[in-house]
């Protein structure tokens, strides 16, 4: 299953709603970036489950999140 996000939403200025389709069914999840000597993301239980199954879908998530907080 592809996991395909159609919007995103800030709503604190280090916090994400998205919402996704995957595998034909729309969810909604939370994304937050950290700061420290090395910025991270981290995602609510639902994203990471999901997350976890597929590495690669991991590394492109990641790359977005970083991509719309850097946008600003």
């Amino acid at each position: 299953m592809q996991l395909q996000l159609l919007y995103f939403e800030k709503t604190k200025e280090y916090s994400y709603k998205l919402s996704f389709d995957y595998g034909k069914k729309k969810f909604e999840a939370f994304a937050w970036v950290h700061k420290g000597k090395v910025e991270y993301v981290s995602y609510d239980e639902k994203l990471q489950d999901i997350l976890h199954r597929n590495v690669g879908d991991a590394k492109e998530m990641n790359s977005t999140i970083f991509k719309l907080h850097r946008q600003k």
